[in-house]
């Protein structure tokens, strides 16, 4: 099996001959070894370059357990310099070598050796690594190979398999998800929800991890809950460890797209129906995130082409760096979470974050009534921008005008429903109401298929959700909110 990475072949190629270090940096399993003794020495046999002038060593084998002495490495090296053509020479997890930095610096001055490392270690995941060079280091950084780049060239129907092997090949490592329902859990509870055939080879640290291991990590994927500015998470941030998000986790490991949906207020009743819409139109959806599914927990198994729609809050979107979602929306930012996010302008960042990546290819559904919102989407949204209002006749979007929500496209209205046609009651489930129609419809849904599904949704459990009347007084359940609004 054959999987290419030519963009990054591309840039060790046009590195050659340049006078400096390249360094190849990147998780664990991201395939740096592939590429490098691989892909990058096939390439340079392929252009002519004689197979005992490319010289290969593996720090991480025992075999070569002698070689991590710097001056036995030197020596090695050294013996295999046997005339004044170009020697390219591959090492791999360079830092098991003590003072590798002094090992690679000595290189610079031969004009016949081209060198090239990969590390993955804290120390090479950190930028800071180039300086080591005396300025004259060159980076790579790999990132994991994609899910979908890996079943380009794998040929089973087989997705759990697939994703077991992929995740062995060089995409990321397994992962156990545990539900704890407010219960504590030994390490033996936790081993028993891996594999059997993992549980031997899986280490489970409980309680406080100690500072002496932090250098092990090559990834760290915090609960939600866990700031990211203080304790474990900010100690691994300083050490250039890449820290992930959950929702980060489960987007680069599963194949499909992404509907995004955060707000301070509105996130589980308009997640929940926007998956019920979904189901009602194709198949293989699923409800992740915030609303209590993992999204990572559900990666392997999936479909060939799966819709998450997934409920995010600021939390999760601290740490993400690739996620980008299909659509997104963001229902409206109001204070909440300041104890975490400190600021307000720290709180609506993380909120706007849900866009960031996202392109005029993408579609990100927002509230015009929220100043912050209505900014946002007329000035820096880099996704193209649908707007729904409970107050304003919008030229273009959804609108209530009344009881009759709208859809309007260039100035002229089209009635959709009647907010009395729900199950759903308030200005703000109707502005619900409104953000899943915008978001069903970016997705491609026909609105013959969402407004029957509007129609009959009921209230999610503890989200305004009517109890009963009493003496001519309606009560309502909104136990799971999070704030007065």
């Amino acid at each position: 099996m054959e999987i290419k990475r030519d963009f990054y072949l591309q840039e060790l190629l046009q590195s050659r001959h340049n006078g400096m270090i390249k360094v190849i940096t990147g998780l664990r399993r991201s395939g740096k070894s592939y590429l490098l003794f691989n892909l990058f020495a096939d390439a340079l046999v392929h252009e002519g370059v004689a197979d005992n002038h490319i010289i290969k060593i593996n720090l991480e084998d025992r075999r070569n357990s002698e070689l991590r002495d710097p001056d036995n490495l030197l020596h090695h090296i050294d013996s295999l310099l046997v005339d004044d053509q170009m020697y390219y020479i591959l090492l791999d997890e360079v830092q098991m070598v003590r003072e590798f930095e002094d090992v690679l610096n000595s290189y610079l001055s031969v004009k016949n050796a081209d060198v090239y490392v990969t590390g993955s270690n804290a120390k090479f995941l950190s930028k800071d690594i180039i300086t080591e060079f005396r300025g004259r280091g060159w980076g790579v950084h790999v990132h994991p190979l994609s899910f979908e780049e890996y079943m380009s060239v794998h040929s089973t129907s087989d997705m759990t398999r697939a994703l077991m092997d992929y995740m062995q090949y060089g995409g990321l490592p397994k992962v156990a998800l545990m539900q704890d329902e407010n219960e504590k859990k030994t390490p033996d509870d936790i081993r028993g929800a891996l594999d059997e055939a993992d549980q031997g080879e899986t280490e489970i640290v409980a309680g406080k991890l100690p500072e002496d291991r932090y250098d092990e990590f090559s990834l760290v994927v915090p609960s939600p809950a866990v700031p990211s500015d203080t304790g474990v998470v900010a100690a691994m941030k300083e050490r250039g460890v890449p820290v992930w998000s959950e929702i980060e986790l489960g987007y680069r490991m599963a194949p499909g797209r992404v509907l995004a949906i955060t707000g301070t207020n509105g996130k589980t009743t308009t997640t929940t129906l926007v998956g019920e819409i979904m189901k009602a139109f194709c198949p293989d959806v699923y409800v992740v995130g915030n609303i209590g599914f993992s999204y990572a927990g559900i990666a392997d198994r999936t479909g060939d082409d799966p819709t998450f729609v997934a409920e995010v809050s600021s939390f999760q979107l601290e740490n993400v760096e690739e996620f980008k979602p299909a659509v997104s929306a963001i229902l409206n930012i109001t204070p909440d979470h300041l104890n975490r996010h400190h600021t307000m302008e720290n709180y609506i960042a993380a909120k706007e974050a849900v866009a960031a990546r996202q392109t005029k290819d993408e579609v990100c559904v927002l509230n015009y009534e929220d100043p912050v919102l209505r900014e946002f989407g007329e000035n820096r949204c880099p996704a193209r921008t649908v707007f729904f209002s409970s107050k304003t006749r919008l030229e273009d979007g959804y609108y209530l005008d009344g009881e009759v929500i709208f859809a309007a496209e260039e100035g002229k209205g089209v009635p959709l429903m009647s907010v009395r046609e729900m199950k759903l009651v308030g200005v703000c489930n109707a502005e619900n109401v409104m953000a899943a129609i915008a978001i069903a419809r970016a997705a491609g849904v026909p609105m013959e298929t969402i407004i029957p599904v509007v129609k009959s949704f009921n209230p999610v459990p503890h989200r305004i959700e009517f109890v009963a009347t009493r003496r001519g007084v309606d009560y309502y359940n909104d136990s799971k909110g999070t704030n007065p609004d």
